[in-house]
Protein backbone atom coordinates (compact mmCIF):
# COMPACT_ATOMS: atom_id res chain seq x y z
CA UNK A 1 0.00 0.00 0.00
CA UNK A 2 1.36 3.57 -0.95
CA UNK A 3 -0.53 7.26 0.09
CA UNK A 4 -1.77 8.65 -2.89
CA UNK A 5 -2.89 11.39 -2.66
CA UNK A 6 -6.42 13.31 -1.19
CA UNK A 7 -10.02 12.55 -1.85
CA UNK A 8 -12.38 14.73 -0.23
CA UNK A 9 -10.23 15.37 2.90
CA UNK A 10 -9.70 11.50 3.02
CA UNK A 11 -6.45 9.99 2.68
CA UNK A 12 -6.30 7.30 -0.38
CA UNK A 13 -4.48 4.71 -0.74
CA UNK A 14 -2.79 2.13 -3.86
CA UNK A 15 -2.32 -1.36 -3.68
CA UNK A 16 1.08 -2.22 -5.15
CA UNK A 17 0.22 -5.06 -6.07
CA UNK A 18 -3.25 -5.01 -7.45
CA UNK A 19 -3.25 -1.66 -8.55
CA UNK A 20 -6.56 -0.62 -6.41
CA UNK A 21 -7.33 2.73 -4.96
CA UNK A 22 -8.67 2.72 -1.61
CA UNK A 23 -10.05 5.53 0.80
CA UNK A 24 -9.31 5.67 4.36
CA UNK A 25 -11.19 6.48 6.93
CA UNK A 26 -11.92 5.47 10.56
CA UNK A 27 -13.48 2.36 11.68
CA UNK A 28 -16.77 2.30 13.44
CA UNK A 29 -17.36 0.17 16.18
CA UNK A 30 -20.87 -1.58 15.87
CA UNK A 31 -20.63 -2.61 19.72
CA UNK A 32 -20.04 1.47 20.55
CA UNK A 33 -22.22 2.08 18.51
CA UNK A 34 -24.71 0.00 20.13
CA UNK A 35 -23.81 1.26 23.63
CA UNK A 36 -24.73 5.05 22.47
CA UNK A 37 -27.97 3.71 20.79
CA UNK A 38 -29.50 2.00 23.94
CA UNK A 39 -27.69 3.71 26.81
CA UNK A 40 -27.06 7.10 25.71
CA UNK A 41 -30.30 7.35 23.96
CA UNK A 42 -28.70 8.51 20.52
CA UNK A 43 -30.40 9.40 17.49
CA UNK A 44 -29.63 7.86 14.04
CA UNK A 45 -28.75 11.23 12.82
CA UNK A 46 -26.54 12.14 16.17
CA UNK A 47 -24.82 8.67 15.48
CA UNK A 48 -24.23 9.15 12.10
CA UNK A 49 -22.71 12.94 12.83
CA UNK A 50 -20.52 11.85 15.50
CA UNK A 51 -19.29 8.96 13.46
CA UNK A 52 -19.14 11.08 10.36
CA UNK A 53 -20.66 7.97 8.26
CA UNK A 54 -24.30 8.08 6.98
CA UNK A 55 -27.53 6.80 8.53
CA UNK A 56 -27.60 3.60 6.17
CA UNK A 57 -24.03 2.37 8.00
CA UNK A 58 -25.34 3.66 11.54
CA UNK A 59 -28.84 1.44 10.79
CA UNK A 60 -26.96 -1.71 8.96
CA UNK A 61 -24.65 -1.94 12.32
CA UNK A 62 -27.54 -1.58 14.93
CA UNK A 63 -29.36 -4.27 12.79
CA UNK A 64 -26.29 -6.56 12.91
CA UNK A 65 -25.81 -6.11 16.65
CA UNK A 66 -29.56 -6.82 16.72
CA UNK A 67 -29.86 -9.58 15.06
CA UNK A 68 -26.66 -11.31 16.74
CA UNK A 69 -28.47 -10.69 20.03
CA UNK A 70 -31.63 -12.53 18.87
CA UNK A 71 -29.72 -15.44 17.79
CA UNK A 72 -27.95 -15.45 21.40
CA UNK A 73 -31.56 -15.51 22.96
CA UNK A 74 -33.46 -18.10 20.92
CA UNK A 75 -30.28 -20.54 22.20
CA UNK A 76 -30.97 -19.98 25.58
CA UNK A 77 -33.19 -22.57 27.48
CA UNK A 78 -36.54 -21.61 28.33
CA UNK A 79 -37.94 -21.73 32.01
CA UNK A 80 -41.34 -23.27 32.67
CA UNK A 81 -43.21 -23.47 36.07
CA UNK A 82 -39.74 -23.38 37.30
CA UNK A 83 -38.18 -26.34 35.23
CA UNK A 84 -35.20 -25.72 32.73
CA UNK A 85 -36.46 -26.73 29.64
CA UNK A 86 -33.67 -27.39 27.16
CA UNK A 87 -35.10 -28.80 24.25
CA UNK A 88 -37.86 -30.65 22.99
CA UNK A 89 -36.38 -33.90 23.85
CA UNK A 90 -36.66 -32.83 27.49
CA UNK A 91 -40.31 -31.50 27.51
CA UNK A 92 -41.57 -35.07 26.22
CA UNK A 93 -39.55 -36.56 28.67
CA UNK A 94 -41.08 -34.71 30.90
CA UNK A 95 -44.70 -36.07 31.24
Amino acid sequence: MQKYGFQNGKQRYKCMACGQYFTGGSYVSSAQIWKEYTTGKQTYKQLSEKYKCSIKTIQRRIRFIWATKDDKNSERSHNFNGHNLLGKELWRNAF
